[in-house]
């Protein structure tokens, strides 16, 4: 993996704290990250931007049926152990002790957990003071979605639309639109089937400023404010 990619190393730096960042990859970023010092500088970057964020959430009170779930396990292995009753009984109360701490976990963090596909495609977009502003990924099997959240949110000008681009590897080939940008922090961009096509074929993703609604020419008509290069892992 090309580890040596600006880019890459901020996306995956972002994934990392994000906690989106899953099995085998983020155990090798991890093992990066004991020996680069400049990734570890990244990373510290990304948890001052991100963990505000993390600290306005609520906290999530499990539903009464999780902790039933839990008594009704616990109170099953309680029977099967209750008969035998030796010298090693101190032993085994510890583990019963150990399972039911073992439950707890897996039933509070099972609920609360979502589990997510791995997104294969990412691009990081920043500003001219590269500045990252919004972090894009696209998901296996789902290739009509385009996710997109929002590091620092838009500021367009009135009466004007903020538009993302599939700019193609292929020399001469157009930009693509995929769609307007709203204001939401975490958005699903359903694509078209050329969008979608396009984005598979994409080196980089722009976006620029276009009258309300959109692009009249279907190609980019205003500024390029945001880029950045359309990664597949």
């Amino acid at each position: 993996m090309r580890y040596q990619n600006a880019d890459l190393r901020e996306i995956l730096a972002a994934e990392y704290v994000l906690g989106v960042l899953h099995g085998g990859a983020r155990r090798r970023f991890t093992r990066l990250l004991t020996a680069d010092s400049a990734l570890r500088r990244t990373v510290r970057a990304w948890e001052s931007r991100l963990y505000p964020m993390n600290e306005a959430l609520p906290q999530i009170e499990p539903p009464p049926r999780v902790w039933r779930a839990i008594q009704t396990r616990v109170e099953h292995q309680r029977q099967l152990n209750a008969p035998r009753v030796t010298r090693t009984g101190f032993w085994r109360a510890l583990a019963l002790a150990s399972s039911m701490a073992l439950l707890m976990m897996i039933a509070y963090f099972g609920f609360i957990a979502q589990p997510q596909a791995p997104a294969v495609s990412f691009a990081l977009l920043s500003d001219e003071k590269a500045t990252p502003i919004m972090l894009l990924s696209s998901q296996p099997g789902k290739p009509a979605i385009f996710k997109l959240k929002l590091l620092t949110p838009p500021d367009p000008a009135a009466g004007t639309s903020l538009e993302l681009w599939a700019i193609p590897a292929a020399k001469d080939a157009p930009p693509v639109s995929l769609g307007l940008i709203s204001g939401a922090p975490s958005q699903s961009i359903k694509l078209s089937k050329p969008a979608q096509r396009a984005l598979h074929d994409a080196k980089a993703i722009a976006v620029s400023v276009e009258p309300a609604g959109g692009s009249p020419t279907g190609l980019p008509t205003g500024a390029v404010v945001l880029q950045g290069s359309w990664l597949k892992l």
